[in-house]
């Protein structure tokens, strides 16, 4: 092989490197438009999802007033889940007596407090309970070793 065919078969590569470079370079550019646009769509309808919703808590929100206006606020009221009663955080008033009317005062007792209670008085699974049954059970057990 001669020194000109060998030129020419070094030159033949790396025309054809280049041109696989500037395919791969091609794809490259073309995956990252895809990317781009499918990231530009995702947000765009993350947008139009938060338009929609807020919408619809504002209709909500206008029916519900307008009930109100017309005195059937019943119909519409729906239960409130960041209540406390839905997440046993308030103790439960069945069975107790109330003793407001007397001038006595009811006295606030956090849930760490009632565990700590739970633990002195040696109440099982107070680990588990919820502040109303934990509440029952100290006031229960309280009685019960007073008496």
């Amino acid at each position: 092989m001669g020194l000109t065919t060998f030129n020419r078969m070094r030159r033949a590569r790396a025309v054809a490197r280049l041109a696989e470079e500037k395919r791969l370079a091609a794809e490259r550019l073309a995956a990252e438009e895809a990317a781009r646009v499918a990231e530009e769509e995702a947000e765009r309808l993350r947008k139009e999802e938060v338009e929609r919703k807020a919408a619809e808590e504002a209709a909500r929100l206008e029916a519900e007033r307008q009930v109100r206006a017309e005195g059937k606020s019943e119909d519409v009221q729906q239960p409130d889940f960041f209540a406390p009663e839905f997440h046993g955080t308030q103790p439960s008033s069945e069975g107790v007596e109330d003793t407001t009317e007397q001038g006595d005062a009811v006295e606030e007792v956090s849930f760490n407090e009632l565990r700590a209670r739970a633990k002195e008085l040696r109440i099982e699974g107070y680990g588990k309970m919820k502040m109303d049954q934990l509440a029952e059970a100290v006031a229960a057990a309280s009685v019960q070793a007073e008496g």
